[in-house]
């Protein structure tokens, strides 16, 4: 099997195993990657322990934050890119801005579109930030936070990369580490992964939303229009379907601009189209 689901190592933190003889059938591709491998691992310090290399495998740890119960309230999977390495380390996703201890921008854009508010009254003035990401991940699976969703958060592609590190940073990096055909068998078995997620997920409500390029590209269906940074940007990125499963699924700007108005006004727009209060008459493709 490509990729296979191994454990929960930690509450939020999954392990998978990447099987390389699936992922590169000829040696000429496998090659290529084992000589990219060194320089991707050692790209960051936060890599430490995040990857076990095996003869044939890689496993290695990632991210999910699904609620553990539902509640009542809409269900919503976002939908990211691919883990920072610093923020699966840690233990939660958008942990800190990087290189920071300071709150990142993700999760005050979330605030302000009124999606996910974080009860943070109780926290001490100056809550250590490991303090601060272990009450919000608790808070994250069981649901304790002040919004009409409920959250849940996913990602298109489950391997780590440095969030900042310019050359292996993001999805782009995995492209150049593992190489485009290589990622296209990996964006399937991803693809088929979170139709299972979303089947569980949703109870015939909800939405998926993709913060990401490829996220969207490989969930929406075949008549939605396809991904543009000024639809994204525009909120013109809306799909009947995501990974085949009748739920739907809308394409929001890359979580890099989270400070703009754009695309907080952005996530507005879909929240009352999920949750279905009319203020956006757009129709689904």
């Amino acid at each position: 099997m490509l990729l296979q689901f191994i454990d929960e190592a930690s509450p939020g933190i999954l392990r998978y195993r990447l099987d390389l003889g699936d992922l590169y059938p000829n040696g000429k591709g496998r090659a290529r990657f084992e000589a990219r491998w060194p320089d991707f691992a050692a790209s960051t310090a936060d890599h430490g322990d995040l990857f076990t290399r095996e003869a044939d495998a890689i496993v290695y740890r990632t991210e999910s934050f699904l609620p553990r119960e539902q509640d009542g309230r809409t269900p919503v999977l976002l939908v990211l890119g691919n883990p920072a390495s610093h923020s699966v380390r840690a233990g939660m996703c958008f942990a800190s801005e990087k290189g920071k201890h300071t709150e990142h921008r993700f999760w005050r854009a979330l605030a302000a579109a009124d999606w996910l508010c974080f009860d943070d009254a109780s926290a001490a003035p100056a809550e250590d930030v490991e303090v601060r990401n272990a009450r919000r991940r608790a808070d994250l699976l069981a649901g304790r936070y002040e919004s009409p969703l409920l959250v849940g958060i996913d990602l298109f592609f489950t391997f780590p990369s440095p969030a900042s590190t310019s050359e292996w940073a993001g999805v782009s990096g995995l492209v150049k580490l593992f190489g485009r055909p290589a990622m296209r068998l990996i964006a399937t078995a991803e693809r088929t992964r979170l139709a299972a997620t979303i089947a569980r997920f949703m109870t015939g409500q909800g939405a998926v939303v993709a913060f990401q390029k490829d996220a969207y590209e490989g969930l929406r269906g075949q008549s939605a229009p396809p991904y543009t940074f000024a639809d994204a940007c525009a909120g013109r990125l809306r799909s009947r379907s995501a990974a085949g499963c009748p739920v739907p699924l809308f394409g929001v700007p890359p979580t890099r601009l989270a400070r703009t108005q754009m695309f907080r006004g952005v996530l507005m727009e879909y929240g009352d189209a999920i949750a279905g209060t009319g203020r956006s008459s757009r129709p689904l493709p």
